[in-house]
C-alpha cells in the first residue's frame, strides 16, 4: 500500500506572518490566552534534520506534504519529486482563516489532495536514528497501531490550559461513543487511516464547529479523537512502546541526551554515546517554556552529528 508522510511548518521569523498575527492577537486574545498560544509545528532548522532522518531511514515514504502558513525555508528544494508543498487555504476552508489554532488544522489534514489512504504524520520533532518498515507502523491487517504513553487515572486532573483539547476527547468518546479511554499517546510519528479521520469528524461535527477559527481555546479537540475512535471502531491496535522506543520514555536515553547537549566538551563525543544504544528507533527534542535559544542550538548541532549528510530535500 502506498504511504504518505505529512508535517506541518511555520517560519516565526516570516515578516508578513508575525505582523498578521501580531493584528488578529491584538483583536481577539487577552494576554493570558496569548501566553498558551505556543509554537508547535516545525520550525526550518528542526525540519531539515526530521527530513534527513526520514530520507536515511523510511525508505517507503511516496510523498511528503508539507503544510505552512508562511514563507518555505531557502534550504527546501521544492522541485523535488517526493515534496508536495501546500498552504493552509489549500485544506482548510476559507471561512475559518486566517487561523493560528493547531488543531483547526490538523482537523482538516484530510483536506489534502492525493494523500494516501494510510498516512504517517509528524507532530513535532521527531528523528529516527534506525531504519524502519511499513510494518512499524501497520499490522498485518494494515491497522495503524496505537503506542500510547500510560494509562490514564479519571481521577486525576490533567495539568495546564493545553491539555484541554485531550479533555474534550475523552468527554466527547464518553458522551457520543460510551466509551472512557483510558491511555495517551505517546510523541512520536503517528500513522492513520484517513476515512476513519472523516468519519469520526462527521460524527462529532457539532464538536468541532465549537473551536475557535483564529487561536487555541478551551473548546478545542484533540487529534486523540481520530485515535480513540479508530480503536473503539477496531480499526487500530494498541501497542506499547519498547523501552528503546523514544528518547520521551526511555529514561536512560533522556539523560545520555541531555547530557549531549549540554556543553561543547560532551558534544563531541555524541556519535560515540549515541552508539551504545543501537536498538532505539527514534527520538524526539520537546520544546519546553523553560528552553531557550542556547538549548535550541545545542540541539541542532548534535542533530548535525547525527544527520550530517546533505538530503534530496535540499537545494
Amino acid at each position: 500500500m502506498d504511504i504518505d508522510l505529512v508535517c506541518f511548518y511555520e517560519d516565526h521569523e516570516d515578516k508578513t506572518y508575525q505582523k498578521l498575527k501580531t493584528v488578529l492577537i491584538e483583536k481577539h486574545l487577552s494576554s493570558e490566552q496569548y501566553f498558551n498560544n505556543r509554537q508547535v509545528f516545525l520550525n526550518s532548522d528542526f525540519l531539515k534534520y526530521v527530513l534527513r532522518s526520514v530520507e536515511q531511514h523510511v525508505k517507503f515514504i511516496r510523498n511528503i506534504f508539507i503544510i505552512t502558513n508562511s514563507s518555505l525555508p531557502s534550504w527546501l528544494n521544492y522541485r523535488y519529486s517526493k515534496i508536495q508543498i501546500l498552504s493552509y487555504k489549500n485544506i482548510v476552508p476559507s471561512n475559518l482563516l486566517p487561523t493560528y489554532n493547531y488543531s483547526i488544522v490538523e482537523n482538516h489534514i484530510v483536506n489534502i489532495p492525493n494523500l494516501s489512504e494510510y498516512f504517517l504524520y509528524i507532530p513535532e520533532n521527531i528523528f529516527f536514528v534506525e531504519n524502519v518498515d511499513k510494518d512499524f507502523f501497520f499490522d498485518i491487517n494494515n491497522r495503524p497501531y496505537i503506542r500510547f504513553k500510560d494509562v490514564f487515572s479519571h481521577n486525576k486532573e490533567l495539568k495546564y490550559d493545553r491539555y484541554a483539547s485531550i479533555k474534550n476527547a475523552i468527554r466527547i468518546c464518553e458522551q457520543y461513543f460510551d466509551f472512557k479511554p483510558r491511555f495517551f499517546k505517546h510523541c512520536n510519528i503517528e500513522c492513520f487511516r484517513r476515512k476513519d479521520i472523516i468519519d469520526c469528524l462527521d460524527y462529532i461535527a457539532d464538536e468541532i464547529d465549537k473551536m475557535s477559527a483564529r487561536f487555541e481555546s478551551k473548546d478545542d479537540v484533540s487529534r486523540y479523537i481520530w485515535t480513540y475512535y479508530s480503536y473503539l471502531k477496531k480499526h487500530s491496535v494498541l501497542k506499547y512502546p519498547n523501552l528503546y522506543m523514544s528518547s520521551n520514555f526511555t529514561k536512560v536515553f533522556t539523560n545520555i541526551l541531555l547530557n549531549l547537549i549540554k556543553d561543547d566538551q560532551e558534544l563531541k563525543l555524541s556519535q560515540k554515546k549515541y552508539k551504545l544504544s543501537k536498538k532505539i528507533k527514534m527520538f524526539s527534542f520537546d520544546k519546553d517554556l523553560k528552553s531557550n535559544i542556547k538549548d535550541e542550538n545545542r540541539a541542532l548541532a548534535f542533530l548535525e552529528t547525527l544527520f550530517p549528510k546533505k538530503s534530496e530535500f535540499e537545494f
